[in-house]
């Protein structure tokens, strides 16, 4: 189990590397970066997926809870990416204000960088016949420092959710 531990942290960095070298190459070659977030490793893709797998909600928030995961998924993903708050913004539900800063990544010491992991997901509680709160854990694969943030998802009237709350 360790070695194949080891094998996943190899094939994190040489993708890394990987997406690294292609946003190089797209500089050189006159295209703009897209975004200043990392570029999702598998080991943090893995870690969503089996995170929103394990999620238990609380009582009532299950249907909400699984419309809404593929927007979580991404959502998510894109925090713990280091997303900037402009790309975050987009997910932001009308009337939010600034509800997309401090990524957990500002309450790391010694993360060196790339994408944090998911550890769980938990704390899944219906707000209302359209809107849930969830607890996000994340952590830094060096470091493994761990940072819990509480989000609220809100599904809008065209269907789409979009998130309102981002903090401790």
């Amino acid at each position: 189990m360790t070695a194949l531990s080891g094998c996943q942290n190899v094939a994190d960095i040489l993708e890394e590397v990987n997406n690294l070298t292609t946003s190089v190459n797209e500089f050189a070659n006159g295209q703009p970066i897209s975004s200043k977030s990392a570029p999702m490793s598998s080991g943090t893709s893995a870690s969503i997926t089996q995170s929103l797998n394990r999620a238990v909600p609380n009582r009532g928030a299950a249907p909400l809870f699984n419309d809404a995961k593929p927007a979580i998924a991404n959502y998510i993903g894109l925090i713990a990416c280091g997303a900037s708050s402009g790309r975050l913004q987009r997910y932001s539900a009308p009337g939010t204000q600034s509800g997309n800063l401090a990524l957990p990544h500002g309450n790391m010491e010694h993360h060196t960088g790339g994408c944090l992991r998911i550890l769980r997901v938990n704390n899944i509680r219906k707000l209302a016949a359209n809107a849930l709160s969830f607890d996000v854990y994340y952590m830094s694969p060096q470091s493994e420092e761990v940072v819990r943030r509480t989000h609220r998802a809100i599904k809008q009237p065209d269907g789409e959710w979009l998130f309102n709350f981002y903090g401790w």
